[in-house]
């Protein structure tokens, strides 16, 4: 173990990353940010600026604070709320404002449209197109070649060829190569 000096030393320095990383997370955590992000997704017209933050948000249909609204549940409550579960679905409507449908659609676009791009480097591309092309789907052989320098097991070579079947791009351009895409 090091002297006590070394760990005076080590106690004193200041961690500038952690801090800066600290607070990056409040602001982006922080409900003026969320309002910000908010007042841009609507329209001037919506968001009233003589009223409150909180009031617009309760307008707009909208929790405010979601803490308050977040309680902590406990088995009792679990079991509880099991029992009344029926007899509140029944009583129970949701409202949904405008506002809110706007919002749940536009993020259902962009969930749609974001593609999932993943791109292997080259190297490990043409070592599984070698090994494709040697042995085929026979993983346990893969696993033996005299290339495998990192000694992979037949399971995680299986799942890097899986993860290189899910890049379309390389995929295609693999198959289009061996003649097996027209």
């Amino acid at each position: 173990m090091g002297s006590t000096k070394q760990r005076k030393r080590k106690i004193g320095k200041y961690r500038y990353k952690a801090k800066r990383d600290y607070k990056k997370f409040k602001e982006s955590t922080t409900s003026d940010n969320m309002m910000k992000a908010i007042k841009q997704e609507t329209k001037q017209e919506l968001w009233d600026k003589k009223k409150s933050a909180q009031e617009n948000c309760s307008k707009l249909g909208i929790l405010y604070h979601l803490r308050k609204a977040m309680v902590p549940k406990t088995f009792k409550d679990e079991a509880l709320e099991l029992e009344e579960n029926d007899y509140k679905k029944s009583k129970e409507r949701k409202v949904e404002t405008d506002f809110v449908k706007s919002l749940t659609t536009k993020c259902k676009q962009k969930q749609k449209t974001k593609p999932y791009n993943l791109r292997l480097p080259e190297r490990t591309v043409e070592y599984l197109t070698y090994l494709l092309d040697t042995y085929g789907e026979d993983y346990k052989a893969m696993s033996q070649d005299g290339r495998n320098y990192d000694q992979e097991t037949w399971k995680q070579l299986r799942a890097k060829i899986n993860k290189f079947k899910s890049c379309t791009d390389q995929y295609a351009q693999y198959l289009k190569k061996r003649g097996l895409l027209t």
